[in-house]
């Protein structure tokens, strides 16, 4: 490629060369010169020899020079002709000095030609053949005349000796020999000029298809990895870095069940290639926390179809199946729901007609005190049962929400006044509150009390006595949702039971209907809202809800 369309550094570098492998190509014909003047015995000093060490001492020196003028050259094209123009006047002397237009090294013209294709492309090399031509044939004409004489080799031409058709015939042959080199080496010049540039220009486009192809498993947002043939992790993107808690140079060839301890059972059965290639996992996260994840498996194979091992893409599907966990609870409570309804109203106007009738039958003077005693004891049922059904029924059809614009820091306020007028409140508890001012939501005022009054309960049945319930409300990051956090340092929820407790009829407790929590979600759903659950055993237990500002 010629200096003119190569980088400033190629440049550099291959002037570089082109000094080294002068220095070089005269050390080695010195040192051949050398070991044949001893072989035949003759002298170190011969009128050759002397001039052959001036020679390769002006080289060195020339040499030095263009090191020293590297740093201040900035034309390089420039300073390569001034390099090849003096090589061709150094070898036209050097043949001078063996023996004229006979001398053995006249090829050096033709080297000087190539060097001039290679770095300065085909106007170069034809330059170069022509201050050639035009020495050789100044030379071959003094020769010829008697003007100069070689200082060694053959005996000066004269007409005597040599034809003027010979020299005639000789220059001609050397000159169509020079410009042929220039014309071939220059032709192969341009041809390894394009194949450059075309392998450069294909590499820039590997480099960016290379570069693309790993922007893009870098910034999906699922989990791809690969492994070998045994299993040993060979790559590892920020989404599986994200997912697993585990860094790529962390992992990097470990075993697949280091990381994935899960899969070791489907791998030892094999049948994670033969059977099938998806599977959905519970993975315990570095750090703790447990994960629902779907796992992909395809075969890795090289471009000859070599099996080299495995691509592994998976996902966090935790929010998809607590979504699919909260719809599977909400066809639950629908249908509880329907059944609640239906036996409500069937049993509360007999019941009420019993209740009744006991009332009037307690009030005859007759009645012992004996029928008195149970006469009450049927009457306190009656009270309980109506005040079952009236949950059944708060829980079926938590009733038209009348939707009005709410204070939420006067309705938790108020709540708590309410919290603390029950029998089951207790002056040990504290009650931490970070309310953010100015909150104001749509929605149904009573329901909504009923939410927070049903969680603070559950607070204090969870709380051993002295204890702490925290109180947290602002507006989530987009502002759409206000954020309400409900926390207490009571005995916590077992992990077993956290999936259960906003199902129907179930409870932990002695006393419990277990319908509490389910009308909380039944009217925190019907308000468009969220409500989530985070809680251990023997550990803090925190009720978030979302509720949105404004009812569309």
């Amino acid at each position: 490629m010629p200096l003119k369309t190569s980088n400033n550094k190629e440049a550099v570098r291959r002037l570089q060369f082109l000094m080294l492998i002068r220095v070089f190509i005269i050390s080695i014909v010195l040192i051949i010169t050398v070991l044949l003047q001893i072989k035949e015995g003759k002298s170190y000093l011969s009128i050759y020899l002397l001039y052959l060490y001036f020679l390769v001492g002006i080289i060195y020196f020339l040499t030095f020079i263009y090191a020293l003028l590297f740093r201040f050259v900035k034309n390089l094209v420039s300073f390569s002709y001034i390099q090849i123009i003096i090589d061709v006047l150094l070898i036209s002397f050097m043949i001078y000095s063996t023996g004229g237009i006979d001398s053995v090294f006249n090829f050096f013209y033709i080297l000087s030609i190539v060097s001039a294709s290679i770095f300065l492309g085909r106007r170069g090399s034809f330059i170069i053949a022509s201050e050639a031509s035009i020495l050789y044939g100044i030379s071959a004409n003094l020769e010829y005349y008697n003007i100069i004489r070689p200082k060694e080799g053959q005996v000066a031409l004269d007409a005597s000796s040599q034809s003027s058709t010979d020299i005639l015939y000789l220059v001609i042959m050397n000159l169509l020999a020079f410009y042929l080199v220039a014309f071939l080496s220059s032709y192969l010049a341009v041809q390894l000029s394009t194949s450059q540039k075309a392998l450069q220009k294909k590499q820039i486009d590997f480099d960016y298809l290379r570069a693309l192809h790993n922007d893009i498993v870098q910034s999906v947002n699922t989990g791809i990895l690969t492994v070998d043939k045994n299993f040993r992790i060979t790559s590892f993107n920020k989404a599986a870095e994200e997912i697993t808690g585990f860094m790529l140079n962390q992992v990097y060839y470990s075993d697949l069940g280091e990381v994935f301890p899960e899969l070791e059972k489907i791998i030892a059965q094999n049948s994670l290639i033969n059977n099938v290639n998806r599977y959905e996992i519970e993975h315990k996260k570095k750090g703790g926390e447990i994960l629902y994840l779907g796992f992909s498996f395809s075969p890795l194979r090289d471009n000859l179809n070599n099996n080299l091992g495995m691509i592994i893409i998976f996902q966090n599907l935790t929010k998809l199946k607590e979504m699919e966990d909260q719809i599977k609870r909400s066809d639950r409570l629908a249908t509880v729901g329907r059944l609640a309804a239906g036996l409500a109203h069937e049993i509360r106007n007999p019941l009420a007609s019993m209740s009744g009738s006991i009332q009037i039958l307690k009030n005859d003077p007759e009645i012992s005190t004996l029928n008195k005693s149970l006469m009450d004891i049927v009457i306190r049922e009656t009270e309980r049962l109506d005040r079952l059904i009236n949950e059944f029924l708060l829980f079926a059809y938590p009733g038209k929400r009348k939707t009005e614009k709410i204070d939420l820091i006067s309705l938790l306020l108020d709540t708590l006044q309410t919290l603390k007028n029950d029998p089951l409140w207790n002056n040990d508890v504290v009650v931490v509150k970070s309310l953010q001012h100015n909150l104001f939501l749509e929605g149904d005022e009573y329901q909504l009390k009923q939410v927070f009054l049903n969680i603070f309960i559950n607070a204090l049945q969870a709380l051993p006595g002295r204890g702490q319930i925290k109180i947290l409300s602002e507006y989530t990051h987009d502002k759409e949702f206000i954020k309400i956090t409900i926390t207490d340092n009571g005995s916590g929820i077992a992990e077993e039971n956290i999936k259960k407790i906003f199902d129907p009829f179930y409870t932990t407790k002695e006393k419990g209907v277990g319908l509490g929590l389910s009308i909380v979600h039944r009217i925190v759903e019907n308000h468009r809202g969220q409500i989530n659950v985070k809680s251990k055993a023997s550990e803090e237990t925190s009720f978030t809800i979302y509720l949105p500002e404004h009812q569309k």
